[in-house]
């Protein structure tokens, strides 16, 4: 398994979250493309992500308890695994996004399996 990019994301209780660090690999995303073909989606601009990422962990829209996608009783959560919703011009699903809390940081990272079993 390849890492297509990383990112880490801080959150202390009272503060705004902020993107500390984020690093793509170029070589491996253009394997991922190479090799998933039609089904490839590209890691959207870090900004997306971010917000991505805050929605799927329950980290943003503190006034709205509920998120559909999130929340809904029919989604299985793969925790920590996580399954993030791309609607952006190459609409898609980016999996597996790992993210595990240490502390007030959540590093994640995007992986891909390159190989087809």
């Amino acid at each position: 398994m390849s890492v297509r990019a990383l990112w880490i994301i801080s959150h202390e209780k009272g503060e705004n979250v902020s993107l500390r660090f984020a690093r793509r690999f170029a070589t491996v995303e253009h394997r991922a493309k190479i090799l998933a073909g039609s089904s490839y989606t590209a890691v959207p601009e870090d900004n997306t992500v971010l917000q991505l990422l805050l929605t799927e962990l329950g980290l943003s829209d503190p006034d709205k308890p509920f998120v559909a996608l999130r929340d809904d009783c029919l989604y299985r959560q793969r925790s920590p695994a996580l399954e993030l919703r791309v609607d952006s011009p190459g609409k898609g699903m980016l999996w597996p996004v790992l993210a595990i809390s240490h502390g007030p940081y959540y590093p994640c990272l995007s992986a891909f399996s390159g190989c087809s079993c």
